[in-house]
């Protein structure tokens, strides 16, 4: 009897929690995450390398964050500095040319580039720079090796329905 009135307690308690207007609920971003436009923004402080970093927002259904004008580069500075910075001041975003030396491409879209954030005389793909981070000290992308360990910022779509 005991068992089934804690289970009948569990069970109203995860129909509480699933039928509550949060915020995954509404259409706007999950808990953590950032909304700017129609996307939400996750900022990690756990340094690692770009891949890694782009595996781990695949796996939460986002990508490695796609900057496409100056405003959303400013509002993913200001997420990065609201939570802390990141101790060596280099954050992966979703930009890379791994496939052809040159080409740089956003991980969500295969797309190249429509905003150019690059600081002075990067891209230089010196010593097989293949990954961009956001250097914080000054807000431009820099391309740099991908093993590098960088902190990461992962985007993905607002949800719009359950």
């Amino acid at each position: 009897m005991k068992l089934q009135v804690v289970q009948v307690l569990v069970v109203v308690a995860l129909m509480a929690s699933l039928c509550k207007a949060g915020p995954e609920l509404s259409g706007a971003c999950p808990l953590n995450w950032e909304k700017f436009g129609s996307s939400c923004y996750f900022f990690n402080t756990h340094k690692t390398s770009w891949d890694c970093a782009n595996t781990i927002c695949k796996q939460v259904g986002g990508d490695l964050a796609s900057i496409e004008s100056a405003e959303e580069n400013t509002f993913i500075l200001d997420i990065i500095n609201k939570e802390g910075g990141c101790d060596n001041g280099m954050v992966w975003i979703g930009l890379n040319d791994k496939e052809t030396e040159g080409t740089f491409i956003w991980t969500s879209s295969n797309k190249p580039i429509t905003f150019n954030g690059w600081n002075g005389g990067e891209p230089n793909g010196s010593g097989n720079e293949n990954c961009v981070e956001i250097k914080l000290s000054a807000g431009v992308w820099n391309d740099l090796s991908c093993n590098q360990p960088c902190c990461y910022i992962c985007e993905k779509p607002q949800r719009t329905h359950i």
